[in-house]
């Protein structure tokens, strides 16, 4: 029965895979269509909140992430941030030639994007590329960034919520109710 259900998944993804055919142009770097599918369920099962303000960068997380360290990789150099046509956020990288897995040039990435063998890209920000990177958080920043490293802030947030049907009375609040209601026979 377990393996039954292992194939339909299997299948189901591979299905899901085909109906958009989202093939970077180095897979070998950049990873394949599956690889950008798994990367975004594991983003959403874990990173929570990402954004940008006036004084740090906020990363809300159901793991066990701390604080980004700044990361190279070698043979690739993250050029800009930006918008695609679409409005989503979109990276662009120079790859080059020394690095033997792709032809060298620009590449566009977005979230979800495998960056090598290991590594992920969590969040697009201006000027920044958040990554995670053997299971740790990490960021490029653009060249020619300026100033000084951003701050991040980084908090931890249950992955479920237990509501609570009705408020309840702690004890003093119910030694209070009993003394009410006896004064008043």
């Amino acid at each position: 029965m377990w393996s039954l259900l292992l194939v339909a998944a299997m299948q189901a993804e591979t299905a899901d895979v085909e109906a958009h055919p989202g093939e970077s142009e180095c897979p070998a770097l950049f990873g394949t269509a599956l690889e950008h599918d798994l990367n975004e369920r594991s983003r959403l099962r874990r990173l929570s909140l990402l954004q940008a303000g006036p004084e740090y960068i906020d990363v809300v997380q159901t793991g066990g992430w701390e604080r980004p360290k700044p990361v190279g990789v070698a043979g690739i150099e993250l050029l800009e941030t930006g918008r695609s046509e679409d409005g989503e956020p979109v990276a662009v990288f120079r790859v080059h030639e020394e690095l033997g897995l792709c032809e060298a040039g620009e590449y566009e990435v977005e979230v979800d994007a495998a960056l090598g063998e290991g590594a992920r890209v969590l969040g697009i920000l201006p000027n920044l590329v958040l990554l995670e990177v053997d299971g740790a958080l990490a960021y490029m920043r653009a060249a020619g960034s300026k100033g000084r490293p951003p701050l991040f802030k980084v908090s931890w947030q249950s992955k479920f919520a237990m509501p609570a049907k009705a408020p309840t009375r702690t004890g003093r609040a119910r030694a209070r109710a009993r003394r009410s209601r006896s004064r008043r026979r």
